[in-house]
């Protein structure tokens, strides 16, 4: 039997970059796993209460069937109130509720028609294969003749000026730079002048220090005048309050996002009605208590912890002269092999020498070569071991 499938497999790059480097570690003892980033401490106390006290709910009469598509009521407010503290200002109804930020790639990817996908590459893997499983025109730009940081310069001029769904993730993930504020109004005033709608993936915000936001880090993109008109952001709790294997987060579709005078929230909201049944209501008490004063405590206190491995790496890694990006404002590290490795892979020379897993640079998008993405997500005393080791790998 021969049946027609999707072309867009064609175009996939491989297997999946994170699943191939685990069947690699299930293959080896004493392996420590700093390739896939997942977290490494457990989820909030008081999250964790208040999924118990719902799924005592579920089993009474406040049982819950079908979720709201677009999440909970007691949620969004939440999810407001969160931006509220850090001086954003959101209405309820611009905030949908999801499980997870590559479920949201998906979604959005398809929502628009034949916009060019633009990916500032190395990306995060899902920008460019939900993008090829819908069968749209790809754009891949190099980022690492500017420091690995996205530049709107390389969109410009009469022939390259077209409608764009422009993908930007800050903190980087893979490489853990920062987007400025003067950096991201660049793109958004030509999203606003190509009618082009940037998707930006807010995913690691939090790790941003108040020194980088002050000196000008987004932290948020609609700090940016302007960006209500043409950016969807994307935002998980999976790395914020080791959600990871829970599952929530949100997107944002600002009701100054138009398209013929339509609200692209509405177009959205018919999509999502089409195609997903909501996050449980269980999942979302628990969304309601990480963003708790209580819960957001926790979750700080957890990314000092990875920032300060990331920073223990970091200042290794500059005094041994290797090159590198990231581990300030991010659990990442992206770093370029040192020559005296020679021709074997840093994923291999890592792995093989010194059982250290980390992510080979190619498997994000494109023009990762000779680079590795370390993950800083592990506990203290895991991270110590690691730090052990490479000082002798490097």
């Amino acid at each position: 039997m021969k049946i027609e499938m999707n072309e867009g497999f064609k175009r996939l790059k491989g297997g999946y970059v994170f699943a191939e480097v685990r069947k690699k570690i299930a293959e080896k003892d004493n392996v420590i796993d700093l390739s896939v980033g997942d977290a490494a401490y457990p989820i909030a106390e008081v999250a964790a209460d208040a999924m118990k006290t719902a799924a005592d709910e579920m089993c009474g009469v406040n049982f819950k069937g079908y979720p709201p598509t677009s999440g909970y009521d007691f949620l969004k407010t939440a999810v407001k109130n969160y931006y509220f503290k850090r001086g954003i200002g959101l209405d309820e109804n611009e905030i949908f509720i999801s499980d997870g930020a590559k479920s949201d790639i998906k979604r959005i990817v398809e929502l628009f028609g034949n916009l060019t996908v633009t990916i500032f590459a190395p990306a995060y893997p899902p920008e460019y294969d939900c993008a090829a499983l819908s069968n749209k025109k790809v754009e891949i730009i190099d980022l690492s003749a500017d420091f690995f940081v996205p530049n709107v310069e390389k969109l410009e001029g009469k022939e390259k000026e077209k409608p764009r769904l422009i993908f930007l993730c800050s903190p980087s993930n893979p490489c853990g730079t920062v987007i400025s504020k003067d950096c991201l109004k660049g793109f958004v005033d030509y999203a606003l002048k190509t009618n082009s709608v940037i998707v930006y993936d807010s995913a690691y915000a939090d790790y941003v220090s108040d020194d980088c936001k002050k000196s000008g880090g987004v932290f948020c993109p609609y700090e940016v005048d302007g960006a209500r008109e043409c950016v969807i952001e994307i935002r998980s709790l999976s790395k914020f309050a080791s959600f990871t294997g829970v599952r929530c987060g949100w997107s944002i579709f600002p009701k100054e996002l138009l398209t013929g005078g339509v609200k692209i929230s509405a177009l959205y909201t018919r999509k999502l009605s089409a195609e997903f049944n909501g996050v449980g209501y269980i999942v979302q008490r628990g969304a309601e208590a990480v963003l708790s004063d209580e819960g957001e405590k926790y979750s700080k206190s957890i990314i000092k912890i990875y920032l300060e491995n990331a920073r223990s790496l970091a200042k290794l890694l500059k005094s041994r002269g290797v090159k590198f990006f990231g581990g300030e404002n991010s659990p990442y590290i992206f770093f370029e092999k040192p020559t005296k490795w020679g021709k074997v892979s840093a994923f291999n020379y890592l792995f093989d020498n010194f059982n250290i897993a980390v992510t080979p640079g190619e498997g994000f998008v494109s023009f990762g070569k000779n680079y590795a993405r370390i993950s800083a997500l592990k506990r203290e005393e895991d991270f110590k071991e690691a730090l052990k080791r490479f000082e002798k790998a490097f």
